[in-house]
């Protein structure tokens, strides 16, 4: 590996080697901002496959210089193909630089598995800095969509192979006849209804499952996960749409009891209180009262619950409504 000076628009970024999902505006501008303040950055690091220079690790830094002016950056320089340059990347930004969010690391796991499909989840998770049952998770995801080559073949740390298609697809063992109960032997001098069974079964093996078997069961657990929070969502929302709707209820009935609710004919209503259809004196009132019901009733000297009767049409006492058709003709003319 080498250190060079390297123009920038000479190394390529277009070759599937960005390990990140998205720049982050905010990284870039926070980078910028130091590189102008003299602040100096490590090499970003790149592969040579003698034609071009292809960028694994730095595209923030590279980022940052670009957007600020500068031609040139100092770069680390290994000798390799586009394909070195994908692999690298899937296994940056682990301890150093921004953190990687979630889908930083889904895109490095499927970089990862697509290029490599034979090793095994935990060399997979190894390279990639994660858990392997999430790679597994998300190999079973990508087999079943067809997002990567399915292989049976698996490679672990030690190098050695193992075709996972012969699992649990050996011969059955021939069964031998179930030996009979083993005698009960008295234990003495313990108590006397006291008895210890001798048995000469061996012990049950415990089974531990393969990675694909982990893969799957994580697949389901990540499921059930989702749906549980789906579920509790959900709940939340009846919630709220229950509590919304009592609210509703309330004011509705609050609305129902600041209504005035007319008043039932009687048939004996007084003759001077009678109802006056088209009473004109009406639109000259509301003319002048301006919305200020209340006020302008206050000014006539009459209660407005009475200027209230007036306006529903239910007549008011004769007396009533000379003082406010007096009222109206002082506000006319005021006008």
């Amino acid at each position: 590996m080498t250190t060079e000076i390297i123009r920038i628009d000479s190394l390529r970024r277009d070759g599937g080697t960005q390990p990140r999902a998205t720049l982050d505006p905010d990284t870039l501008a926070h980078y910028s901002e130091r590189m102008l303040a003299g602040d100096v950055f490590p090499p970003v690091a790149v592969f040579h496959d003698g034609a071009d220079h292809w960028v694994w690790d730095g595209f923030h830094r590279l980022g940052a210089a670009d957007a600020i002016g500068r031609t040139e950056i100092e770069a680390d320089v290994r000798q390799g193909t586009l394909a070195d340059a994908q692999w690298f990347s899937a296994s940056v930004n682990d301890s150093h630089g921004l953190r990687r969010s979630r889908a930083d690391v889904q895109r490095a796991i499927e970089t990862a598995l697509r290029l490599r499909p034979t090793l095994s989840d935990r060399e997979i998770a190894d390279h990639v800095h994660c858990n392997h049952e999430t790679v597994g998770a998300r190999r079973a995801a990508l087999s079943a969509t067809g997002g990567i080559r399915q292989s049976p073949i698996r490679t672990g740390k030690d190098g050695r192979t193992t075709d996972t298609s012969k699992i649990g697809k050996s011969k059955p063992k021939a069964q031998t006849p179930t030996p009979p109960p083993p005698p009960i032997v008295p234990c003495w001098p313990a108590e006397p209804d006291a008895f210890v069974v001798v048995s000469s079964r061996p012990p049950a093996l415990a089974f531990e499952p393969h990675d694909e078997f982990s893969a799957n069961l994580a697949a389901v657990m990540a499921e059930a996960s989702e749906i549980e929070s789906l579920t509790s969502e959900n709940a939340q929302l009846r919630q709220e749409i229950e509590r919304l709707t009592a609210e509703n209820t309330t004011l509705r009935e609050q609305v129902a009891e600041l209504t005035p609710k007319p008043k039932k004919a009687t048939g004996n209503k007084s003759p001077r209180n009678a109802p006056i259809p088209d009473d004109p004196l009406i639109p000259r009132f509301l003319a002048v009262a301006k919305g200020r019901i209340k006020e302008a009733a206050k000014e006539c000297g009459v209660g407005d619950s009475l200027v209230f009767k007036l306006l529903r049409g239910n007549g008011v006492d004769p007396h009533k409504h000379l003082a406010i058709e007096t009222w109206v003709t002082k506000q006319e003319g005021v006008q």
